[in-house]
């Protein structure tokens, strides 16, 4: 593959920078899932069963865990309940409707958070992206939230 540069004359909104005379169109609709994707290889049973086992092998020290704080007593089961008495409390609220009520509300407030998000955040990162001026002024303020850890929303839900 040549690596001959050009050079893209700048204008008032782009730098000058050197591009590859042989930009390969398909290699860059690929994107970043070109870089997950290790192509169509052959796998074999051991590292199928090698990287399914490692995440149950993980839940299971984690119950272990668990059940050991349980059997040592360190807090009282009502500040942490055994892995058994939460499954069957599943159980319950399951057959009692509570679960799928609760999941079901959780799932339309998430909806409506985001299509609230979409509606407000589409025409203010379009106006950002056009206007130079707007993006001079709350460029920093947005660049500041976006540092901020999603956790630190919550209060504000």
């Amino acid at each position: 593959m040549p690596t001959d540069q050009t050079t893209v004359p700048a204008t008032d909104d782009t730098i000058a920078a050197p591009v590859r005379a042989d930009n390969d169109l398909e290699t860059l609709e690929k994107g970043l899932d070109a870089l997950e994707t290790g192509g169509f290889q052959r796998r074999s049973v051991k590292g199928v069963i090698g990287r399914a086992l490692s995440p149950l092998i993980a839940i299971a020290v984690i119950l272990f865990i668990w059940q050991v704080i349980i059997y040592l007593q360190w807090q009282p089961d009502y500040i942490i309940p055994s892995p058994s008495q939460v499954y069957d409390a599943l159980g319950r609220q399951a057959e009692q409707e509570i679960l799928w009520t609760a999941t079901f509300n959780s799932m339309r407030r998430a909806a409506q958070g985001f299509i609230i998000a979409l509606i407000v955040a589409t025409p203010i990162g379009v106006a950002l992206g056009l206007n130079r001026t707007l993006r001079s002024i709350f460029g920093p303020i947005l660049t500041g939230l976006q540092q901020l850890p999603s956790v630190a929303w919550v209060p504000a839900a």
